[in-house]
Formats: C-alpha cells, sequence, structure tokens
C-alpha cells in the first residue's frame, strides 16, 4: 500500500493539470477507484480526491502569487471546462473567489 501511495503522489504531480478525477489515477494504477480511496483514507487519512484537489489549489494559489496571468489563462493550462467552473472550483475549497485571493495576497505584499 505504502508503494501503490508514493506511485500516486507521483502521478498527481506529474499529471494533476490534465487529470482531475480519481478515476484516471486508478486506471494509471491499474486498481479501482475506491480501492484507491480505501489506501488513501486508510493510510493517509484523506480522500484521493481530496489529495488531487490539494495539489490543483497549491498549484492555483501559486500561479495566482507569482504569475501575471489572467484567470482564463490559468483556468485553461489547468484544464479546467471553463472559467467559471475554475471560480467555483476554487471558491468551494478556498472560501474565496481566485481573484479575491489574488487581491489579499498582492495586498499583503505592500510594504
Amino acid at each position: 500500500a505504502q508503494q501503490v501511495l508514493v506511485q500516486f503522489e507521483k502521478l498527481i504531480d506529474q499529471h494533476f493539470r490534465q487529470k482531475h478525477q480519481v478515476k484516471d489515477y486508478a486506471s494509471l494504477l491499474h486498481l479501482t477507484p475506491n480501492y484507491l480511496n480505501v489506501i488513501c483514507k486508510s493510510h493517509i487519512g484523506k480522500s484521493a480526491g481530496n489529495l488531487i484537489r490539494e495539489r490543483i489549489l497549491l498549484e492555483i494559489k501559486r500561479k495566482l502569487l507569482h504569475e501575471d496571468k489572467t484567470m482564463a489563462e490559468i483556468s485553461s493550462e489547468l484544464h479546467f471546462e471553463d472559467q467559471a467552473y475554475f471560480s467555483r472550483f476554487f471558491k468551494r475549497y478556498t472560501g474565496q473567489s481566485p481573484l479575491a485571493f489574488r487581491k489579499q495576497l498582492w495586498q499583503n505584499r505592500q510594504p
């Protein structure tokens, strides 16, 4: 199980821009999505979907902080179907819109 987790985390790092679904990673690991979830929950305490979302959110935050790209550009780079879904996804898991997050980051940077 530990080896599956190591492989899963490597696959997330390689593919999170294109693959957002547990079933995609389970397929690459030759497992069922349910079994991948069981392994993740029992060893890490988080679902496989949570681990994927955390990596995607980390990348969005990194891009909002360090790159001067539009929401549409970031959304497209991370293969969201549209910008509205990208914004809903971000807000659902962070409690604020990508624009509000970026604005807050920039305000906190000002001396």
